[in-house]
């Protein structure tokens, strides 16, 4: 089965409880999810009456995504697979690409270091074989694309939080 992750850590001015706690709200996805060149969350709808607020082991939310190189949308269904408050998040989805379905992961992790947080951000694909060279091009680069991405996405993490008074 083919599979690429790609991964970024950096140091935030924040402690970890304030980090977590931007992070940890889905709402605030389209706020920090913005990727270098345009693109990123366009919104955000909660389903199976998951709660406003922090994310919860098991909470579900479909984040509307729009990618500016290639010009596509995309609906991503997540489930918070783990919350431990200020230590570490994980969402995953099976995700549909042309007539496949494929698995991504996104962890975050949050670690103290000095008055800030080590913040770092992984995320893996998982693909069946043949999907990749199946799926519509524009679909499959914008994947492959998005690796690549992960330093951008940590750093406007970083920007939006340091923003905050």
């Amino acid at each position: 089965m083919p599979s690429f992750s790609g991964a970024a850590s950096i140091y935030i001015d924040r402690p970890p409880e304030a980090v977590f706690s931007v992070l940890a709200d889905p709402d605030n996805f389209p706020k920090i999810n913005k990727l270098p060149g345009g693109g990123g969350t366009q919104g955000i709808t909660r389903v199976d009456g998951a709660k406003s607020g922090p994310m919860s082991g098991g909470d579900l939310f479909i984040e509307h995504w729009w990618t500016a190189e290639t010009d596509t949308n995309f609906d991503y269904p997540w489930i918070c697979q783990e919350s431990t408050p200020n230590q570490r998040l994980k969402i995953a989805e099976q995700g549909k690409m042309g007539d496949g379905h494929f698995y991504q992961a996104i962890t975050y992790d949050f670690t103290p270091s000095g008055s800030g947080t080590v913040y770092s951000r992984g995320i893996r694909f998982d693909f069946p074989e043949g999907l990749l060279e199946q799926a519509p091009k524009n679909e499959a680069d914008s994947y492959l694309q998005y690796v690549g991405l992960q330093y951008g996405m940590a750093m406007a993490l970083k920007k939006y939080v340091e923003g905050l008074s």
